[in-house]
């Protein structure tokens, strides 16, 4: 969808194997991102943070600031999500105002809380 806005270059990742391509989509975890310091001007992540292990959001956070120039994009769904009787989003805060300032907090930026509560994310934009 970026790329159709004319936005480039763009880069995916995908932590299940299965699921990438090894040239536009590549195999990666949050924590530990194939690219260079500074490689994007926008670095987005969508409705990823609430599945990670809750002590790898402060890697997350440090990994994507990383390899963004400018601005981090990111969706964090705080709501439950249950697949076969387990809920999936297993690092939850209790509102999204404590996720605004725990990124403000991670990121050591300035983080804007877009999106309203209630909505099923909501979006987070970080200015670097």
């Amino acid at each position: 969808m970026a790329e159709s806005l004319g936005h480039g270059p763009v880069q995916g990742t995908e932590a299940v194997p299965y699921l990438c391509d090894g040239e536009r989509v590549l195999n990666a975890m949050v924590h530990a991102l194939p690219f260079d310091t500074d490689s994007f001007d926008t670095v987005c992540m969508f409705d990823v943070m609430e599945h990670l292990v809750p002590s790898d959001t402060v890697l997350a956070c440090k990994e994507l600031k990383r390899v963004a120039k400018s601005r981090v994009l990111l969706t964090v769904h705080n709501g439950p999500s249950r697949f076969a009787g387990m809920d999936l989003h297993i690092n939850r805060r209790d509102s999204y105002e404590t996720w605004h300032e725990e990124l403000t907090e991670h990121f050591e930026a300035s983080v804007i809380r877009h999106g309203r509560e209630g909505s099923i994310s909501e979006m987070f934009e970080v200015v670097l």
